[in-house]
């Protein structure tokens, strides 16, 4: 019964972080910080729920957790910045533009693995190499829900000729 109480805390939870972290060409900076901190919420519910910590656990990993987040956080920020500087250009997207957009999004990816290895050595101090195991497992799978739900609103790049093909879409 606990384990089906956690699913569905789970799902909720994963359900209201799809909701909330929906991405509009003209978001406003408030709106995006209220998004940010009920994605937040929801996602520590989901860490919680998920991973068993000791009380001397938790109070040493939920600050380092918080810290790491906010370093993330940052990564987000940036990228929020750069699917806005596309939607303001990809009508007219040239070469010049997509090489920027391109390195920038490379940039980000490689600068939030960083952010990852220095923290998942951190908390390899004060979990179990399970326990880490399980916490990298859950991290991945609300990072690739964010990571999807931010890029299936974003429409793709138009080529440089006349290109009859359907959009790309995922669904669910």
């Amino acid at each position: 019964m606990k384990a089906f109480r956690t699913k569905s805390i789970a799902m909720l939870a994963i359900g209201i972080l799809v909701a909330a972290s929906g991405f509009a060409h003209a978001q406003t900076q408030s709106a995006y910080e209220l998004r940010h901190q009920i994605v937040e919420t929801e996602r520590q519910a989901i860490i919680t729920s998920s991973l068993p910590l000791t009380d001397n656990e938790a109070s040493s990993f939920w600050p380092l957790y918080a810290k790491y987040r906010e370093e993330i956080k940052e990564t987000d920020d940036r990228r929020l910045e750069l699917l806005q500087h596309f939607s303001e250009h990809m009508q007219n997207l040239d070469s010049k533009e997509a090489d920027y957009l391109v390195s920038n999004a490379n940039e980000l990816d490689v600068d939030r693995q960083k952010i990852k290895r220095k923290y998942f050595d951190r908390f390899s101090r004060i979990i179990s190499g399970a326990k880490l195991f399980r916490f990298y497992q859950i991290e991945t799978k609300l990072e690739a829900i964010h990571r999807v739900n931010w890029t299936q609103q974003v429409p793709l790049a138009a080529p440089d000729e006349e290109f009859d093909a359907p959009i790309f879409e995922i669904n669910e």
